[in-house]
Order: C-alpha cells, then sequence, then structure tokens
C-alpha cells in the first residue's frame, strides 16, 4: 500500500509539471511582489518627508529649519513608519542643500556643519529629500537591465503618474521640457511619461556621513547596481 501511495505522488508531481501556467499568476503573485518593493520606499520617503516637516517651522517652534544635510538614520524615522516596517538599510534618505544659483544644482551650499544654524536655512539655499536604492534583479529586464514591466507597474499602481518617483538613468536632452532649468547627467524616469532631472551635486557628490550609502556610489557607474528606485522632493 505504501508503494502505491509513492507511484501515486510521484504521477501527480510528473501531471503537474506538464500544466500550463495559470493565466492570472501575474496578477495574483507576481504584481503585488512588484508592489511590495515599491511600497517599502514611499513608506520610507514619506516618513522622511514627515521628518523634515517636524524640523521645519513653525513645528520645530524656531524662525529656521532644524534639519542639517546628511543621511536621516532609519531610526530617527522610527517615530514617522507604521507599526510592523521591517527597518534594515535597502534603501537610504538623504538631505541635500544646494544652491540654487550654481548651474544645473551642481554645488552644495557654503559653509554646512552639523551644529549651529544649519546651512539649509539660508536663502540661496533649496534642500532636498532623496530616497534610494538599487533595484533587484528580480525585477530588472534580462536583455537591458532596465526595471521590468512589473515593476513598472507596481509604479503606477501604488504611487501614480508623477515627477518625483521611478527610476534613475542617463539623461536624454530630447525629453527636457521648454521650462526645464536642471539640465543634468541623469534623471527621474516613470512609466514612460514623467522625466525629471537630478540635480547634478547629487549624481556627482557623495554626502558627508553618508559613506559607501551616498546616491553616487550607489546608483552612479556601480556595475552591481544598474538602476536604482529613487523617490525625491525639493523645499524651496
Amino acid at each position: 500500500m505504501y508503494v502505491w501511495v509513492l507511484l501515486a505522488t510521484f504521477m501527480a508531481m510528473l501531471y503537474a509539471y506538464n500544466l500550463s501556467t495559470r493565466e492570472d499568476m501575474r496578477t495574483l503573485y507576481t504584481v503585488p511582489q512588484a508592489e511590495s518593493v515599491v511600497s517599502k520606499i514611499v513608506v520610507q520617503h514619506r516618513a522622511a518627508q514627515k521628518y523634515i516637516k517636524d524640523h521645519q517651522p513653525p513645528e520645530n517652534g524656531n524662525t529656521v529649519v532644524s534639519y542639517y544635510p546628511g543621511q536621516i538614520s532609519i531610526d530617527s524615522l522610527q517615530y514617522y513608519l507604521p507599526y510592523g516596517f521591517k527597518r534594515n538599510s535597502e534603501y537610504t534618505s538623504l538631505i541635500y542643500c544646494l544652491d540654487k544659483n550654481s548651474a544645473n544644482l551642481g554645488a552644495a551650499v557654503a559653509g554646512c556643519s552639523g551644529s549651529g544654524v544649519s546651512c539649509c536655512s539660508k536663502p540661496e539655499a533649496i534642500t532636498y529629500l532623496v530616497t534610494f536604492g538599487c533595484i533587484p534583479s528580480r525585477w530588472r529586464n534580462l536583455f537591458t537591465g532596465k526595471p521590468d514591466v512589473d515593476l513598472l507597474k507596481a509604479i503606477e499602481t501604488v504611487v501614480g503618474i508623477g515627477t518625483d518617483f521611478g527610476y534613475a538613468d542617463k539623461s536624454d536632452a530630447s525629453r527636457w521640457s521648454a521650462t526645464e532649468t536642471i539640465k543634468s547627467t541623469m534623471a527621474i524616469r516613470g512609466r514612460e511619461v514623467t522625466y525629471t532631472s537630478i540635480p547634478q551635486y547629487i549624481i556627482s557628490n557623495e554626502l558627508s556621513g553618508a559613506g559607501s550609502k551616498s546616491f553616487k556610489n550607489v546608483c552612479v557607474n556601480n556595475k552591481n547596481c544598474p538602476y536604482c528606485l529613487i523617490y525625491m522632493t525639493p523645499y524651496d
């Protein structure tokens, strides 16, 4: 009897291998997984936005901002993250304070430090909050290395159509709008309908205190990470 049970199990396994893939497998399994990848960076960035808000007047009880250039640690975001959020180093949130008068926003505001009045409060400063992380190989096209259709669809589903979230890619001058003032070497690409330049300083410079987690090191000319997801918010 035991032998017959084993034989029946083996035959069932062979039969299963010959079954066609369910037509709704992508809807039931693949797409929700892609949405979870997108949701994690979105949740972290929006928590960082709340952190920024709490360090701006009048919420911070001051007349100037109380945040500084550098990384917002995941521990600093704990208060703003939903309960059960898995905190790890998959994505990084950085604050850049740039000189709005520099070409393609290619320079940081002078005199920045981690104490005293923040340089981010200077009249010539514009703040950029950037959250980024490498796109896992599971969600990249085998031939181009770019985000696959499932991940692009997940971006549209979770975030919708916008100009501040997508994947970082080399710039294409033909996509710049007539009003584009930042013409840098990389841009945020969405689901083929959005295109936003990334400030050149973010692309070309490491941020003090961020080390190997800077956008430059993770997302620029990194053979282990051909494409990054990026969520970017400016504060003028």
